[in-house]
Order: structure tokens, then sequence, then C-alpha cells
């Protein structure tokens, strides 16, 4: 057996991982770098698709690659897929095909002309002499999967990106009891390690806590977050239910939930009562309305000025251009803001909101594992040698799980076992 990890060993990001036999060959991610900001190594931001290439060590041709496994669809897991030949079949879970498929569309690239092969979770998949058993894990995107790996005898769990603490933490509870056995290799991201003082509170606490907020305050209600991360909206959804206010969302989102809910019919839909779709002219939606499937949304429009007159009932989802529009519209006196996504991103918006006297309540948990709930992992899977990945901190592995043999490999540095 081989393993290299391609790109991942000392960044969050670019993950990109190569296991291969005597006669088979499979890669597990091809993700997208990320680019450090500032003078902390643990922040990360999304540089534009084509800026890095593939990894330099990753030889597409000699031998062929046999299959690509995509654990999830955020960028920096599968953003290099175009770069791939197409006769290469690409295997993934259904909600992943389906961010993909919408993260495709709106950044103009087009369906992927690979071959594309649905995995079902904890179902037995069997790509030449190499098997591969997907579990379904708790992560802030949908149907994201962890991958237990069988090649020569040898069995490795590759984590990708979990968590404990959101709406699907079961997951992660279950796969501590009802966990393979006989683990060699534990490829284990680290996103949070030597993050100091990053709570991650459950997914659910930030349902409570909206609830909390609508229920105290009568104003307007703003919240940042992304259109990708469904536990959020789902909490969103559900906190505005129980408040009796509307989530206001963009065409974006609405689309993004319609697709979504064509998977799982338990996420809220544009149509559903206590959602309402408010039409911006940016560039998603100029998309949606030149391939003529904008119209559809126009039963749920909420304008300006029912906005305006029904604002202490609403919580308007924001994008680039909203803000502004309520600025105009002198909308934004007495509004509250809450920032849902990683504190860092605020700091390109913090101009604006200041001129405009509005300070966030933060209110986010992270799409990753706490240290304690990685040390809980590893102690169920007992795995024989733990390798770091999707980190900027590897050094610090030793010192967490101090019971456990350690491998710190470095980008393209195989191992033969």
């Amino acid at each position: 057996m081989f393993l290299s990890i391609h790109r991942g060993t000392n960044e969050i990001g670019g993950s990109c991982v190569e296991i291969s036999s005597s006669t088979t060959r499979i890669l597990i991610d091809i993700g997208l770098p990320l680019n450090p900001v500032g003078s902390f190594a643990g922040k990360s931001m999304p540089v534009q698709a084509g800026g890095k290439g593939l990894p330099s060590s990753l030889n597409l041709r000699h031998p062929q690659i046999d299959a690509i496994l995509i654990s999830h669809p955020h960028q920096d897991h599968f953003g290099l897929l175009p770069l791939l030949p197409v006769d290469v079949p690409i295997y993934m879970s259904k909600g992943c095909e389906t961010l993909i498929d919408v993260s495709n569309y709106f950044n103009k690239v087009g369906p992927f002309p690979n071959r594309k092969e649905i995995m079902n979770a904890w179902k037995k998949y069997d790509i030449g002499d190499i098997s591969i058993t997907p579990y379904l894990a708790d992560h802030s995107a949908i149907d994201a999967f962890s991958f237990l790996i069988e090649v020569d005898k040898k069995r490795i769990f590759y984590s990708g990106d979990l968590r404990a603490h959101g709406r699907k933490k079961i997951l992660f509870e279950t796969l501590l009891v009802n966990h393979p056995e006989n683990i060699d290799y534990l490829i284990l991201e680290g996103t949070m390690l030597g993050r100091t003082g990053e709570l991650s509170k459950d997914e659910t606490q930030i349902e409570d806590e909206m609830v909390s907020l609508f229920e105290k305050e009568k104003k307007l209600f703003l919240i940042n977050c992304s259109s990708q991360n469904i536990d959020r909206l789902v909490s969103l959804f559900r906190a505005c239910v129980r408040t009796e206010r509307k989530m206001i969302i963009d065409p974006y989102t609405a689309y993004i939930l319609e697709e979504v809910h064509k998977v799982h019919e338990t996420v809220p839909n544009w149509n559903w009562n206590n959602v309402a779709v408010f039409f911006t002219r940016n560039n998603q939606t100029k998309l949606l309305e030149y391939d003529g499937s904008l119209s559809k949304f126009i039963p749920a429009e909420i304008t300006l000025g029912e906005i305006q007159k029904e604002q202490q009932g609403l919580v308007l989802k924001m994008n680039r251009l909203n803000r502004f529009i309520l600025a105009k519209a002198r909308m934004l006196s007495g509004a509250r803001l809450i920032w849902s996504v990683w504190s860092e991103y605020y700091k390109d918006e913090e101009a604006f909101w200041q001129q405009h006297n509005i300070k966030p309540i933060y209110l986010h948990t992270s799409g990753h594992a706490i240290t304690e709930d990685l040390q809980r992992l590893v102690n169920a899977l007992n795995p024989g040698t733990i390798i770091p990945i999707h980190t900027f901190h590897k050094g610090l592995y030793q010192s967490i799980f101090p019971a456990y043999n350690i491998c710190t490999l470095n980008d393209g540095v195989g191992m033969t076992v």
C-alpha cells in the first residue's frame, strides 16, 4: 500500500490524499487551496478558482487514477475537480453532488463531464482491490462523509471534516459506539487545534439564542450566514417559526434551498410559510433571470416597502448588495445584526457597519470538531497511527494524543507500507 498527502499537511484547505495498491489508485478529495490571512496561520480565506493548480507531486496518468472520493461539497475539498481528466469517475453523496452542481452553476463552470457515482452511507464499495465504506458525518456541509479504506490488509479511516455539535451530532456519537475496528491509520483533521479561546456552541444553542434575541427585541434583524450552511439556515428558520417571524432570503439562497429540499424534504424551502424572497439585482439573480428560473420565486416575493412596513417581524439574510439597499432606504437605524459566520470575515465589512452605528452580535459555531471531541474520537477508534491533515498545527498532535503514534507527513512525500 502507498499513501501520500499531496496537499493538506501544513494548511487548512486544499486537501488531497492518495491511496493505492499495486493495481488500483484512488484520490480522496481534490480541494482548492486556501490563502493564509494576517500573521496568524490559523486564519484562512478562499482564493479564486484557478489561483492554484494541482499539487506538483500528483501525477494523473502514471499510473492512471481509478477514482476520486469527495468527502463533502466545500471548495477546499472539491474545487480542483475541473482540472482532472474527464475519464476519472467521481464518488460522492447525493447531497454533495447537489451542492457541487449549485456551485458550478453559479460559478459558470458547468456540470463536470466525469462519471459521477452516488454513494450511500455505511455501504461498502469496491474499486479494484480497494474497498471503501462511507460514514455519514456531522459537518457544516450537507451529507459529509468520512471514509473507511481497506487495502492490502490495512484499514485506514479518513475523518474528512467533522464535528460533534451540529444538528446531526448524533452521527458523531454513534460513530464513537459503532466504530470500525482495527484501524491501522487514522488520517485526522485538526482545524481547531491551536485556536485558543474559540468555543463551539451546539447548533441547537444557536437556535435558542436566536429565539431569545427575536423575542427580546422587536426590531428588524439582519443575519450574515452562508447560503450553503444548511444547518444554520435550518436553525434560523426554526427560530423564526418559534417567534412568529419571517425569514427573508435572496434568490440565490432560495435556489439552494430548493435543490437541497429535493434531497432532504425536511429542509425548509422558499415556498414554505415563514419564508419570503427579496429580489436583489446581483450576479446570481441575473444568472437566474437569464436562464428563466428567477420568475418561479415571484409567489414568495417581498418588496422593500413591505420589509419597511413589517420589519419588526422579519429576519433578513444579508448579502453584499442588500446592505446598501437598506442603507439607501434609511432602514438600518435601529436594526440588529447577527454575525453567523467566522468572526474574521467581519473585518471586510467593519467600516460599513461602524458607519451605521451597528455592532454585530456574534452567534456562530464551527464546522469542525474541538480538541476534546477529537480526543474522544481517537480513543474510540484506537488507531495504530495518526496522520495529521487539514491543520496548521500538526506539531500539536503528539501532545494532544500522547498515547498514540503520530506520523507527520509533508506534502507530496508518501509512505509505502
